[in-house]
């Protein structure tokens, strides 16, 4: 592929990324807004404990499955936001960045550096590997990682997708503005029971 194809397929990456960045964080805002005390009670005193575990479960599942697929390792046409990074280290590729973005760009691979080594992202991976892909037991001295470091290393992810986003050009609309609407959403699903 010549650089400007290359180019073009990161900002492909781009545009799926910032999707699975609106829908990790969606799923972050309906899970935090049915996780509160004063809707998951109703919820349980009604009948409904058990299903409402179970939409807990999927959504947590959710947001782990899109924020772990962002970090996996890159085979042969793949996509994930990993596939994009390793694209920008070839300086043919990110000098085709718009000028007026580089910032974006810059800030976007200074994140992803950081999220690399990030301690939340070894713990997450092992879990999704261990838990999720696979049925396996956890490393020894291993522990399972918190429901908040999956809302936090996936709002970081988030993040790096949007300055990515932004820094190739695709979408140019803060993701906060984007998840506004599940917020709502959510709050309308979650007070019927509050």
């Amino acid at each position: 592929m010549t650089p400007e194809e290359r180019w073009g397929r990161v900002r492909g990456i781009a545009a799926d990324a910032y999707r699975d960045g609106i829908d990790m964080l969606a799923c972050v805002e309906i899970l935090e807004r049915g996780n509160r005390e004063e809707t998951f009670v109703p919820i349980r005193d009604a009948g409904g404990g058990l299903a409402m575990n179970r939409i807990r479960d999927a959504l947590f599942w959710r947001i782990l499955f899109l924020a772990m697929r962002a970090y996996a390792p890159v085979r042969k046409g793949d996509k994930q936001l990993r596939a994009a990074f390793e694209l920008l280290r070839d300086p043919e590729v990110s000098r085709l960045a718009y000028e007026e973005n580089r910032a974006d760009l810059d800030r976007a691979v200074d994140l992803w550096k950081l999220a690399e080594t990030d301690e939340r992202n070894a713990s997450l991976s092992h879990y999704r590997n261990k838990a999720a892909a696979h049925w396996s037991e956890l490393d020894d001295g291993r522990e399972l990682p918190q429901i908040n470091d999956l809302f936090g290393f996936a709002r970081s992810t988030a993040t790096i997708a949007e300055k990515l986003a932004a820094g190739t050009g695709v979408v140019m609309i803060d993701i906060d503005h984007q998840v506004e609407a599940f917020r709502e959403s959510a709050d309308a699903l979650w007070s019927r029971w509050a």
